[in-house]
């Protein structure tokens, strides 16, 4: 089934980068003194982020600004991106926003493959998981493997969400229909670990879970995730991407039923998004706060890193997309409340080769708590490494903080550089994420 899906969605990776091939060389047009039509961007990808390391591919934006009046908000959009890195994530994925349908009726459609050869894997709760870095640097004594908190995962993710309009000005219902497949293995140990203890095949903490029995036998190769939502959506935005004022407030339950043999469960997610712009210092405050609780049922370990948006499922908590700082998935629960706010100052403005540029500085802190902790059988864990590995610390509200730099061309272009550190050492240290798009 692996091979057919990735030659299906190789197929219509191809088709739809085909299609936009005969618009590469259109310039967006100008009617009046407002940009209008088609707009396209193709940029090689090469970007950085702490958990993956350096990424080297390729990009494909599509903005359609339709008539004179709309810009800067669009009336369709297509991403199309194919990226490898050094840390062995590879992704191909495709992301369209068509013009609304009837009724101002309007569809997201995203399409992805990604393998990780190291996906980050640290047990669950956070900092009830004890984080020993010594067990990967290949120089302490205490050093068993570099893979110690990685294991290999492979998704395929296909989902259709859809917005109607309803009476009140700016308000939306929201429904959504996504299939997601987990494919898990044990990370490989790296050609240069040649110590003793890894010669004879000392385990990671993802195998020794699987032996202990705290992952059950039934999700420790992975398995299917089918998602059905629906919610509301109410949006003042002045901008979809690059937005200054307005706020955004979505709600919505999530289902996935047992039609695969998964466990199915239930959750309920409200985000909240704020912006606020000062003209006489051409700033901008933004600000989201996300709660997510699972209702019913169980999430089987494998979906318990999914951070879910109405416009885009990450990997969370930890990394380049909530947690700046900490490492990606770095804490697993059942629910949870994050918060993120950023202060972004604009330095300058300028014209370059015919193309608006704007570079700004900002400064972010990002929190988190964790509200519901996941269940899972501690007491299978053999006393002499529940010592080792687990905490018994309460639950408190994780933080990060640092600096950001964004160069911005036609205002919805977004090049991004976040340098997250984080206060607490059972968490993790620092991180560099370089890449496109804000974070909310």
């Amino acid at each position: 089934m692996n091979n057919f899906l990735t030659a299906a969605f190789g197929v219509l990776f191809i088709t739809g980068f085909a299609a936009i091939q005969p618009l590469m060389g259109q310039e967006l047009k100008k009617t009046g003194n407002k940009p209008s039509g088609l707009s396209i961007g193709g940029t090689p990808i090469l970007a950085y982020d702490a958990d993956l390391g350096l990424k080297y591919g390729a990009v494909v934006n599509l903005f359609d600004y339709g008539d004179e009046g709309l810009y800067p908000r669009y009336s369709q959009y297509a991403n199309f991106r194919i990226f490898n890195t050094t840390g062995g994530t590879f992704n191909l994925s495709a992301y369209y926003e068509p013009k609304p349908i009837r009724n101002g009726l309007r569809m997201i459609s995203e399409i992805s493959l990604v393998k990780d050869r190291l996906m980050d894997f640290y047990g669950f709760n956070g900092v009830e998981t004890r984080l020993r870095p010594e067990f990967v640097d290949p120089d302490h004594a205490a050093f068993l493997n570099r893979n110690f908190y990685s294991h290999q995962r492979k998704t395929f993710q296909i989902r259709h969400d859809f917005q109607v309009p309803t009476g009140p000005a700016h308000s939306r219902f929201y429904l959504g229909l996504a299939y997601k497949h987990y494919q898990n293995l044990p990370a490989e140990y790296h050609p240069a670990d040649t110590s003793e203890r890894v010669k004879q095949g000392y385990p990671t903490l993802f195998e020794n879970y699987v032996d202990w029995g705290i992952i059950a036998p039934e999700e420790q190769s992975g398995g299917n995730l089918p998602m059905l939502s629906a919610g509301y959506i109410y949006d003042t935005r002045d901008n979809m991407i690059n937005c200054k004022t307005g706020f955004w407030f979505e709600t919505f339950f999530l289902y996935s039923p047992p039609i695969f043999k998964n466990s199915s469960f239930s959750k309920f997610v409200a985000s909240f998004r704020y912006y606020h712009y000062w003209p006489f210092i051409d700033a901008v405050w933004s600000a989201r706060v996300s709660a997510q609780h699972k209702i019913t049922g169980r999430i089987p370990y494998y979906a318990l890193s999914n951070y879910y948006d109405t416009r885009q499922i990450n990997d969370g908590l930890g990394g380049a997309f909530n947690l700046r700082g900490i490492g990606r998935a770095r804490i697993l629960a059942d629910g949870y409340v994050l918060i993120n706010t950023e202060f972004r100052k604009s330095l300058l403005s300028f014209w370059l080769a015919g193309i608006a540029w704007q570079v700004d500085l900002s400064l972010f802190l990002d929190a988190a708590y964790v509200s519901q902790p996941y269940i899972y059988p501690r007491d299978r864990m053999p006393e002499s490494y529940r010592r080792e590995l687990l905490t018994d610390r309460p639950q408190g509200i994780n933080l990060t903080l640092g600096p950001g730099l964004y160069l911005i061309y036609n205002t919805n272009n977004i090049i991004s550089v976040n340098w997250g550190f984080s206060p607490d050492s059972e968490l993790g240290s620092h991180g560099l994420y370089i890449g496109s798009g804000f974070l909310f």
